[in-house]
């Protein structure tokens, strides 16, 4: 599988004059000496050809390849090292870890190519690629922010069109975010999800300010607390659970239906689902049948938890021929819900 993945990625990086520096596990390093749009080119279309591996793929129930691309533009040295057996070449300078730090952040922005405000400097203004910024970060041990830019041309023509419409709104929302405004912040960006509901960025500004959080991102800071996605049409209960979990730490996303779940959990795998019954589009059950044809997709399979008024028999053993690993009665009390997550992930929490 390593060499199906290091053969596409070869072949694509070649044919946009570039150079594959070394491979590394399953991680390479690239260099394109020439222009930043032959590597971004370069990312789009690796993508492209994984996107068309996966669906075999996923016709087999095999799990998904995902990959991650981080692109920064400054200057570098390529050195050789080693001894006369043996010699490999090796890249110094700070751009190197940036780059690096640049690639690990597709994963806590759950997208798939990311570039630096330099990259996107040196694209220029006359391009044909898709990007906008998500955010300003600051690594750890290094003293400047970098303002850091998605590209999302792999997306769906419809999606695609969706984030441009809205791409002066997701910034507005993100600098609302930075003077501390998380209300009116909020708002923005749940008008965006509401939109497209396939779009992870603004479900993770919806949680930074539910925990009134306006820092800057900084890679370090790792939440090493579960993931929950609250599944209710019922706003009170929503804003009653994120409450509790909030005030425990917890990394909190939300749906108030079927439709809007799903692309979160493909976008984010929690590690828990809270799960409402009855909804206007589909029942709690039906929604569990779709979440589970798509764990094949994952390494990790989420615990469920089912939230209920109706605790009758036929209830209790529906949700356990499905595998929902718990039942909670409502009304939800802040330590009837802590309990039963700590019983269901089996981890001590605080109370």
């Amino acid at each position: 599988l390593i060499n199906n993945f290091y053969q596409i990625v070869s072949t694509i990086v070649t044919k946009n004059n570039g150079y594959i520096e070394n491979f590394s596990g399953d991680f390479t390093w690239s260099i394109f000496p020439n222009s930043p749009s032959e590597a971004l080119k370069s990312g789009i279309e690796i993508k492209s050809k994984l996107d068309e591996l996966n669906l075999s793929r996923k016709e087999k129930n095999q799990l998904l390849i995902r990959a991650g691309f981080g692109l920064h533009t400054d200057e570098i040295s390529v050195g050789i090292v080693g001894n006369s057996h043996r010699m490999d070449s090796i890249l110094f300078g700070e751009a190197v870890e940036v780059a690096q730090r640049i690639e690990k952040l597709t994963n806590s922005f759950k997208t798939w190519l990311l570039l630096s405000e330099q990259t996107a400097i040196k694209l220029g203004e006359e391009n044909d690629f898709h990007v906008r910024e998500i955010d300003i970060v600051k690594f750890k041990n290094k003293e400047n922010l970098i303002a850091i830019y998605e590209c999302y041309d792999i997306d769906s023509l419809d999606i695609k069109s969706k984030k441009e419409e809205y791409k002066l709104d997701l910034n507005m929302g993100i600098a609302m975010l930075r003077e501390n405004e998380f209300k009116e912040a909020e708002t923005i960006f749940k008008k965006c999800l509401k939109y497209c509901p396939e779009d992870p960025i603004p479900v993770i500004y919806i949680s930074k300010c539910h925990e009134k959080n306006s820092e800057t991102f900084e890679l370090s800071k790792d939440n090493e607390k579960p993931n929950i996605l609250i599944i209710d049409d019922n706003e009170m209960i929503i804003s009653l659970a994120e409450r509790f979990l909030l005030k425990h730490k917890f990394k909190v996303i939300s749906a108030n239906s079927g439709a809007q779940a799903l692309p979160l959990y493909t976008n984010f795998n929690p590690d828990l689902i809270l799960l409402d019954l009855h909804f206007p589009d589909k029942n709690g059950f039906d929604i569990i049948i779709d979440i589970r044809e798509l764990e094949s997709q994952f390494p990790n399979q989420s615990k469920i938890i089912l939230m209920t008024a109706d605790n009758s028999a036929e209830i209790i053993y529906r949700g356990e021929e499905l595998g929902v690993d718990g039942f909670i009665i409502k009304p939800i009390f802040e330590e009837t819900l802590i309990k039963k997550i700590q019983e269901v992930l089996k981890s001590p929490i605080n109370l």
